[in-house]
């Protein structure tokens, strides 16, 4: 895509219509990296509207620098413009956003961190560590987000920790304990364990 276009395509985020909007989003997906130090201009605006639409066209950019940019586009002070580049890094599915999202968990925001945990579990067996160490927070609302994330990973080195989540004093995270360890097929065997 040559500059000029670029540049008129990148000015539609900031004063398009919201169809127009959403095209320019795809146009600057198909442009790949080559968008991304524009629509890091777009994110560096006072407009928040401009940067989610900047946010949810570098999510469809799989390339390295627009994965940074997002992984950065967490600190952003919009929850809405935080949760677009929270889903889009559980979208790539990209391991180094994994540090960067474990500190969403235990910000605050219960409508950012659910996303978080999210995004954490579709990027799998990389965050079980972090995700595990989240487990022992003293925050139940870390824990049961951490919990609920290992539900849909199934990832077998979490077991023990899983086990040990019965027996939490936050419902919610037994819950989630619980039925990760069904759906890994290992919850009959906790239930007849001994005491």
């Amino acid at each position: 895509m040559k500059q000029e276009v670029l540049d008129r395509v990148l000015g539609i985020l900031k004063t398009g219509a919201e169809d127009e909007k959403e095209t320019a989003a795809g146009q600057l997906m198909a442009a790949g990296e080559t968008a991304v130090p524009g629509l890091q201009a777009v994110l560096a605006s006072g407009d928040a509207d401009a940067r989610w639409w900047a946010t949810r066209a570098l999510a469809g950019i799989p390339g390295p620098a627009a994965v940074q940019t997002l992984i950065a586009t967490l600190s952003d002070p919009d929850e809405d413009v935080r949760v677009c580049a929270v889903m889009g890094l559980g979208e790539c599915r990209k391991a180094a956003a994994v540090d960067k999202l474990l500190t969403l968990l235990p910000g605050g925001n219960s409508y950012v961190a659910r996303h978080a945990g999210d995004a954490l579990s579709k990027i799998g067996e990389p965050a079980v560590p972090g995700l595990l160490r989240a487990l022992e927070d003293k925050s139940p609302a870390v824990r049961a987000q951490a919990a609920r994330a290992l539900v849909r990973i199934k990832s077998h080195q979490a077991i023990p920790a899983l086990i040990k989540a019965l027996d939490d004093p936050e419902p919610t995270v037994e819950h989630y304990a619980w039925e990760a360890l069904q759906r890994m097929g290992v919850g009959a065997m906790v239930y007849f364990r001994n005491p």
